[in-house]
């Protein structure tokens, strides 16, 4: 019985994905105490993605949608990471403070 390529790939990146959540779930107990807020948040946060990733895989969502997603969400991180940092150099630079 062969296994189908596509779904071994899917798992594949499921694997890795879950791995790096493991990361930072590592990275959040080395940096924070347990009683922490931000740590507390961050284990929320990962918690929310490993659900979310679970119940994404367990629907059968066609590929254009999936695809239609995923640029969706490429694009509003990229927004925050690279606008929302430069915002924050800017008021810097001008004495703004938050």
């Amino acid at each position: 019985m062969s296994e189908d390529p596509d779904q071994n790939k899917a798992w594949q990146y499921f694997q890795t994905i879950n791995n790096a959540l493991n990361g930072l779930l590592e990275i959040l107990t080395m940096g924070f105490e347990k009683d922490d807020v931000v740590f507390q948040a961050g284990i929320e946060n990962l918690k929310i993605l490993k659900e979310n990733m679970v119940e994404l895989l367990q629907h059968d969502y066609k590929p254009e949608e999936i695809k239609k997603k995923i640029r969706d969400l490429e694009f509003d991180i990229k927004m925050k990471l690279f606008f929302t940092q430069d915002d924050d150099k800017d008021k810097e630079e001008h004495g703004v403070t938050h």
